[in-house]
């Protein structure tokens, strides 16, 4: 240290101690003479490296070692702000120091180096005002301060939690929601920075040490107002969750009535508080009413009372306080009050309807609960919907629990006429966001399906088990989503092996899930409330996480979404936009769980690359193609096993300028990936399926194993699952490496495709070919799926003679001349003859999106019933053509809808065949 011995012995704590408080009431200006510092803005860290260089007086260095090493004290400066209400709170959290993945593995809690700098630090915090230079920030607190030993279990637990997702080979899936007092933050100079990780060969993002922001606003407090739970005989090594278990058991069974008068905050003839859950859990951990729980303040945790009805939905909605209309327009949801609320843990104090008396509510269960990551997007979206409704005047326009899966908007003022201005200038009421209450009975319920795999021996997300009924459970369990983790374990002998599939099932991810046509065919469909949907599984298919959105992305729009959830569940998919989802999952805001399996039907799109491979950022490809999205989720998560794609067949030829050449861009993907790829195209009607519907499948396998590229042609998965003969020898070529290669040049100048209708790839060395159906099974027919006339409503029929005839004209031939509305030319039209109406006795031709309606159309069904008249095929008929269950998709959606689902989905027994051979392959 240069200098420093001018002004404090640096081998006693007590001078530099000593030395550190007289900065306390200052500013650096007054302090040490300074006239300006770097902005923070421009350069963080520039007060606290002043504060190092200019009162301490030592060199900055980046050194592992404790700042004052001779007495082994971290020094850690850190601001704070000053709310609305005059308090101050923590600005940010603090950080400790960086996390090295590659040793922390190999450390314990007690002989970890951040415990070292946990146990002794000088705190310096600061007010921070963005409108002063930071020589005028004013000093608030200096303080010693090590980790209390009140709060070392919860500190132990934070660690160990971290660290066993490391071991785990999920770096790259840690959260802050992970964890109550230390987090491992994301600390880099870029967002797109990574790290190697010991167990698994996904680079994760950079992180520190760091104490969450409410358990430093709760020091800086000094706790004056806060008690701490007192520890009873035999609780002293307990967590948080564990102690709150074993406080709340004894009273399972009470009414909330009968608690108020146990714990004495309820009497005749007085008013029942508002603040009662809050008294009750104070009184039941031994902590004064007019204190605040300490454990709380420093995790942040709020209590709130849920009342269950019998059914398991909550009684109420949870609301949050009133929002100024002004400052929603002003802050987006990052920046917003709401999204605090939402990133804060609950403590969920449950009443469950008594089964005998209606209306008496007991004490049934206790658990912690955070929003899980994935549903912030859902709840973001209702906050910046609102925030657009009142930006354009609508502020009477709330966001309903309709339009919301999470979360709605409704008053929440005392009467009409407690209101707030508007930036329209119209007063409104006075209106708040509520977290919907059906989606807290699906969280509850989610916590509880944890607890029951838990009890089997297969460990939660939180590693922890719910306490419920009145038998004495494992735990609390701790329902803070997507990013928490098991409990600690030892550091594995050697590193975590991806490269193999769960013995026990193969967990599955639905890209563009539409209505799940993919996850039906695999994993199959089995529900005591609707046995009429029962379909058998091609395997042990499980999917753990799916995704659709229909653009642009309008609640009306999202009724395939509503489909899926009304029948795989509420929690059983993200309705977003992919590339919005993965933005989310790339900036640590979001988690998305491993898989073996990805799956998904995307559209035939321009995929050229925009860069060439080599330039630092990689593949760039157009926005919006789904492509890209695909093959950013496959790098994402680590390269899963197994890929099944379809597209149209057009896929193989496309573009016309270039013939292929978006075909080789994505087999010049996979490739660089490391996997080995199967394509066929399939006529569904080919296999005995009542529709003649063409459609690629792509197989992709991440694999070692060399393949005899000939002999895969007719014996591999493909070949398998849709028995072929050969027609013709295939022939071999060699697609560029390089994707922006392929983009810039396969196919141009060919007038012919070089991929043929089936082939596979590995190593970009490419077999081609055609081959002939051999199929030996039942045949189904359009007649096959038409339901009783007496099931057809009137409205299907086409009884004008009128409308007859133009259905005649647009199913007949025709020459005749058309005039181009733009450009005035006149030329001769011609189209062949369509069947009218459509025969019953052969498969239907292929459903389109455009297939609902009662507009006459070239491309719809028309069909004769037994009366001789004629009518479109009704939904339940088009669900069947595709191998879904009558009625599959009545789920609250129009015919129009219905049929536009169908005309998007795919032949659900095809992925059922492929799926079968799999699973018989990996045995």
């Amino acid at each position: 240290m240069d200098g420093s011995q001018d002004y404090y012995d640096a081998s006693s704590l007590d001078s530099i101690y000593s030395y550190a408080k007289k900065l306390e009431g200052k500013t650096l200006r007054t302090a040490c003479h300074l006239a300006a510092i770097d902005d923070p803005h421009r350069r963080k860290g520039s007060f606290g490296n002043a504060i190092e260089e200019y009162y301490f007086h030592y060199d900055i260095n980046s050194s592992v070692d404790p700042d004052f090493a001779q007495v082994e004290t971290e020094l850690k400066t850190t601001p704070l702000r000053r709310k609305k209400n005059g308090e101050l709170s923590a600005k940010e959290r603090l950080v400790i120091s960086m996390i090295n993945y590659m040793s922390v593995v190999d450390e314990t809690w007690e002989t970890s180096s951040v415990q070292k700098k946990l146990s002794k630090i000088l705190l310096i915090a600061y007010e921070y005002d963005k409108d002063l230079n930071p020589v005028d920030f004013f000093v608030d607190l200096v303080e010693l301060w090590g980790i209390p030993p009140e709060d070392v279990p919860v500190f132990r637990r934070d660690w160990n939690t971290v660290v066993e997702k490391i071991r785990q080979g999920k770096a790259h899936e840690l959260s802050g929601s992970d964890t109550f007092y230390l987090e491992a933050a994301t600390k880099a100079a870029s967002s797109k920075v990574r790290r190697p990780q010991p167990f698994s060969s996904i680079p994760a993002k950079p992180r520190a040490w760091a104490i969450k922001p409410a358990y430093m606003t709760a020091i800086f407090n000094s706790m004056l107002d806060a008690k701490a739970i007192e520890r009873r005989e035999g609780e002293g090594d307990l967590d948080l969750e564990h102690l709150v278990r074993s406080r709340f058991e004894p009273y399972f069974g009470l009414t909330e009535e009968e608690l108020g008068e146990h714990c004495g905050y309820i009497h005749k003839g007085r008013r029942k508080p508002k603040n009662l859950c809050a008294l009750i859990t104070k009184h039941i951990l031994g902590v004064d009413e007019n204190a605040k729980i300490a454990e709380f303040e420093k995790a942040g945790i709020k209590t709130k009372t849920i009342r269950l009805k019998r059914d398991g939905v909550p009684k109420e909605s949870i609301s949050f306080p009133t929002f100024d209309y002004f400052d929603l327009v002003a802050r987006p949801f990052e920046e917003s009050d709401f999204r605090e609320y939402l990133r804060s843990k609950y403590l969920f104090v449950i009443y469950k309807e008594d089964e005998e008396t209606r209306g008496r509510y007991l004490l049934s269960e206790v658990l912690f609960w955070q929003m899980p990551d994935k549903d912030l997007l859902e709840a973001q979206r209702c906050y910046e919907e609102m925030r657009r409704r009142v930006a354009m005047g609508h502020a009477d326009w709330s966001v309903k629990s309709s339009e919301n899966r999470c979360c709605h908007v409704r008053p929440h003022g005392r009467n009409k006429a407690d209101v707030l201005p508007t930036p329209a200038g119209k007063p409104e009421t006075k209106k708040c966001f509520w977290i919907n209450a059906r989606y807290i009975g699906e969280e509850i319920d989610r916590v509880r399906r944890e607890t029951i795999s838990g009890a089997s021996g297969t460990l939660t997300a939180s590693g922890t088990r719910a306490v419920h009924g009145s038998t004495v459970a494992q735990g609390v369990a701790t329902a803070h989503g997507a990013g928490a983790c098991n409990p600690p374990a030892q550091p594995s002998a050697s590193a975590v092996d991806r490269s193999y599939v769960t013995k026990n099932v193969i967990r599955v991810a639905e890209l563009f899930a539409g209505v799940g046509g993919f996850r039906l065919g695999l994993e199959g469909y089995s529900d005591p409330a609707h046995p009429e949907f029962t379909i058998p599984s091609a395997g042990p298919f499980k999917t753990i996480w799916a995704n659709q959105w229909e653009p642009p992305g309008t609640p009306t729009r999202q009724f395939a979404a509503k489909c899926y959830r009304e029948r795989f569940g509420e929690d059983s998919l993200i309705n977003e936009d992919i590339n919005k989802v993965l933005d989310a999952y790339e900036a640590g805001s979001i988690d998305i769980p491993d898989v073996d399996m990805v799956v998904g039907g995307f559209p035939c799109q321009d995929y050229s690359v925009a860069k060439p491979l080599s330039q630092a950022s990689g593949i760039v490809g157009k926005k919006g193609v789904l492509w890209w999205d695909i093959y950013r989720f496959l790098r994402l998560k680590n390269t899963p096993r197994y890929v099944l794609l379809e597209n149209v067949d057009r896929l193989l030829k496309s573009p016309a300028s270039q013939r292929g050449r978006d075909f080789a861009i994505i087999l010049s993907c996979f490739a660089s990936l490391g996997y080995a790829v199967e394509w066929r195209v399939v006529n569904a009607a080919d296999y005995g399926f009542p529709q003649k519907r063409r459609r690629v499948y792509i197989y992709a396998e991440k694999t070692d194993e060399a393949w005899d590229l000939a002999d895969r042609m007719t014996h591999g998965v493909m070949a398998q699952a849709l028995p072929v003969k050969p027609e013709a020898d295939p022939v071999g070529f060699t697609i560029p490496a390089d994707p922006y290669e392929c983009s810039e040049s396969f196919g141009a100048g060919a007038k012919r495709s070089r991929f043929e209708t089936a082939g596979v790839m590995q190593g970009c060395k490419v077999m081609t070919g055609r081959l002939n159906v051999e199929y030996n099974g039942a045949y189904k027919t359009l007649g096959d799926v038409l339901v009783d006339d007496a099931e057809v409503d009137e409205s299907f029929y086409i009884t004008d003679e009128d409308k007859l005839e133009r259905w005649r004209y647009f199913k007949g031939g025709k020459s005749e001349p058309r005039v181009d509305k733009k450009t005035g030319f006149t030329y001769q039209y011609t189209e062949g003859s369509m069947a009218f109406p459509d025969p019953v006795d052969c498969p239907a031709r292929t459903i389109l999106t455009s297939e609902g309606g009662g507009s006459a159309s070239r491309s719809k069904h028309i069909v004769q019933a037994g009366d001789g008249r004629y009518r479109r095929l009704v939904p339940d008929e088009l669900d069947q053509l595709q191998g879904f269950p009558k009625g599959w998709t009545d789920a609250g959606m129009t015919d129009i809808q219905r049929a536009f689902c169908m005309g998007n989905a795919l032949v659900v027994g095809i992925p059922h065949m492929i799926g079968r051979v799999i699973v018989e392959c990996m045995e």
